[in-house]
C-alpha cells in the first residue's frame, strides 16, 4: 500500500491507440478486397478450351496442302523432283537419329548407325552434283525417279528391283571380266564387258555411281521404317527392335507396322495399289516384262532430258502390265 496516489495516465493523442482493432479492421478490410480481387482474377484469368476441330475441315487443309505441293511439283523438272525427295528424306532420318537417347547414341548399334548415316550423306554429294547440271546418264535418271516414285507408294520390294537392275545392268559378269577362256566361244562378246558395251554394269564401273546407288539403298531401308508397308511390299523386314538404328518404331519394321495400323494408316485407306506378283489369276505364272521396256516406257512419260513433265504412274511394278495413263503418254 503506497501512501502516495499513482499518477492518472496522460492522455493519449487525438486517433491514437493501440491500433489492435483498426489493424484487424484494415486486415479485414484488405483481405475481403483481395478476396473479390481474386474472384475478379479467377474469372479473367480462366482459359478457355479450344474446341476440337471439325474432322471435315482438317481432311480438307490436308487435301488443299496436297493439292498445292502436287501442282508446285509439277512445274519442277525431274532432277529437281529426286533431289528434293532424297533431302527431305535424308533430314526425317537425321532428325530420327537425333532423337535417340544419348547412351543409344554412344552405343555399339547406335555409334555404327551414326557413321553409316555421314557416309550416306558424303556419298549422295556427287548425285547432287549431277542433278544440279543435269548432267545424269540417261539410264540413271530414269532409273532413280522410278525409285523415288515407289518409294512414294511404299513398294519398297520394286524400287530394290530397280536398284538391282541399276547396278548390275544386262551384264550377266558384273565382275568385269575380260578373257574367259582361251578359246573363242559363241555368244562371247556377251560376257566381256569391252565387247559388249550394251551390258555395262554402271555401278561397277563408276565409283561416285556405285556409292550414291548404295546411299539410295540404304534410304530404302529407313524409309520402310519411316512410312512402313505390309511385309509384301518390303526387303529385309526387320522383326527385332534395336533402338540404335532410331526411334521410329524402336528400330523395328515390324512395331513401325504395328504402330501406322493402330493410326489407321492402312495400304488401303492410303490409296496404295495392292502389292506387285507374279501370279496370273488362273494360277499360271506371268512373265516378267523385260528391263529394257519398263525403261523405255518410262523415259517416254516423263520425256527426255530437262523435260519438266512426269507422272508417278509412268512406272509399272514388277510383274505388271503398263498402266494405262503410260500407254497413253507413250
Amino acid at each position: 500500500f503506497s501512501p502516495f496516489p499513482s499518477p492518472a495516465p496522460a492522455p493519449l493523442p487525438l486517433g491514437a491507440g493501440d491500433g489492435k482493432g483498426e489493424n484487424e479492421g484494415d486486415a479485414g478490410k484488405k483481405s475481403g478486397a483481395g478476396g473479390e480481387a481474386g474472384k475478379d482474377g479467377d474469372g479473367a484469368g480462366a482459359v478457355a478450351t479450344p474446341e476440337p476441330e471439325d474432322p471435315t475441315l482438317v481432311a480438307f487443309k490436308k487435301a488443299a496442302a496436297a493439292l498445292a505441293e502436287k501442282r508446285a511439283e509439277e512445274s519442277m523438272s525431274v532432277e529437281e523432283r529426286i533431289e528434293k525427295w532424297v533431302k527431305r528424306w535424308m533430314k526425317e532420318w537425321e532428325d530420327d537419329l537425333e532423337r535417340r537417347p544419348d547412351d543409344i547414341k554412344n552405343s555399339g548399334s547406335g555409334h555404327q548407325t551414326t557413321l553409316t548415316f555421314r557416309q550416306t550423306v558424303k556419298y549422295l554429294e556427287p548425285l547432287y552434283n549431277h542433278l544440279h547440271s543435269t548432267s545424269l546418264h540417261d539410264e540413271l535418271r530414269t532409273g532413280l525417279w522410278m525409285m523415288v516414285q515407289a518409294m512414294r507408294d511404299r513398294n519398297y520390294l520394286y524400287a530394290n528391283d530397280i536398284y538391282l537392275k541399276l547396278a548390275i545392268g544386262n551384264s550377266p559378269w558384273p565382275i568385269g571380266v575380260t578373257q574367259v577362256g582361251i578359246h573363242e566361244r559363241s555368244a562371247r562378246e556377251k560376257i566381256s564387258h569391252v565387247m559388249n558395251q550394251s551390258g555395262i554394269a554402271h555401278i561397277m564401273n563408276d565409283e561416285a555411281t556405285r556409292k550414291y546407288l548404295q546411299a539410295m539403298k540404304r534410304l530404302i531401308t529407313f524409309m520402310q521404317r519411316a512410312y512402313p508397308t505390309d511385309p509384301s511390299r518390303s526387303i529385309n523386314f526387320q522383326t527385332n527392335a534395336d533402338l540404335g538404328r532410331g526411334v521410329l518404331g524402336g528400330g523395328s519394321d515390324k512395331s513401325a507396322l504395328l504402330e501406322a495400323e493402330a493410326r489407321g494408316e492402312d495400304w488401303r485407306q492410303l490409296g496404295l495399289p495392292e502389292a506387285p506378283h507374279f501370279i496370273e489369276h488362273d494360277g499360271s505364272v506371268k512373265v516378267p516384262t523385260k528391263w529394257q521396256y519398263i525403261l523405255a516406257r518410262a523415259t517416254d512419260a516423263i520425256g527426255g532430258p530437262n523435260h519438266n513433265g512426269g507422272s508417278r504412274e509412268a512406272s509399272p511394278a514388277p510383274g505388271e502390265a503398263a498402266r494405262p495413263d503410260a500407254a497413253k503418254a507413250k
